[in-house]
Parts: structure tokens; sequence; C-alpha cells
């Protein structure tokens, strides 16, 4: 939520693909996956590829 509103689904989307090129950015990841309602999981299943993602970095 955002300005006291909900951002939308496709929005979010694409501003997590943008963080997602700043590897183990957690909190700015959260905001956005927060900042919306996610109720068909679309979100929820980016910030998981993400986040794991992000593991498989650390990894190596």
């Amino acid at each position: 939520m955002i300005h006291r509103e909900f951002v939308s689904i496709p929005q979010a989307l694409k501003t997590m693909q943008l963080v997602a090129q700043y590897p183990n950015q957690s909190c700015a990841l959260a905001v956005v996956y927060f900042s919306c309602d996610d109720v068909n999981g679309e979100v929820e299943l980016l910030f998981d590829q993400v986040s794991h993602d992000w593991k498989q970095l650390d990894l190596r």
C-alpha cells in the first residue's frame, strides 16, 4: 500500500522485476510485495523466484 492505496498487480510485478536486478535487496523486494493486494498469488510467485535466485547467487 502506497499513499493508502494498493499498487496494481502489473505495476508490482514490473517494479519487482526492477528490484530483482539488485541482489539481496530483500527489504526493497518486501516493500513491493506488501504494496499490492495479491489475491491470485502472482506477486508472491515472483517474490519467491527472485528470493530463490538471490540465494543461488550466494552459493556461487
